[in-house]
Order: C-alpha cells, then sequence, then structure tokens
C-alpha cells in the first residue's frame, strides 16, 4: 500500500509528446490552498528510442550469443 507521503510525489504522466526524436512526459502539480488552487504543468524528457521489432530481436538475439 502507497502511503501519503509517497502519494503526494508520484508522477503522474498521462500525456506525452515528441519533438526532435526526444519524448516528454507531462507532470501536473497543484499550487496553493484548496479554494484557489493553480495547477503548475512541466514536460520532462525520458530515455526512450522506438528501435522497429526486427531489430530488437536481432539485437536480443546477438547479445544473448555472448
Amino acid at each position: 500500500m502507497i502511503n501519503k507521503s509517497e502519494q503526494e510525489h508520484a508522477l503522474a504522466a498521462q500525456h506525452v509528446f515528441t519533438e526532435n526524436n526526444e519524448v516528454f512526459i507531462k507532470k501536473t502539480t497543484a499550487k496553493g490552498q484548496s479554494a484557489g488552487r493553480m495547477e503548475e504543468t512541466e514536460w520532462f524528457p525520458v530515455n526512450f528510442q522506438w528501435i522497429p521489432v526486427m531489430e530488437l530481436r536481432r539485437k536480443m538475439r546477438y547479445e544473448s550469443n555472448l
């Protein structure tokens, strides 16, 4: 079970986009009191690379033979 402090710091990434071959995830955090609550949105690049399935299989086969 996740405790409250872990929930507050969890990354809620529901949106992604790509730009210049980079993948970004969206993090939105709430600022202020509940009545005047504002959201702050940040985009973070992630280490992610698309490769074709056949290339992945070739690489896996090669690495398993080392």
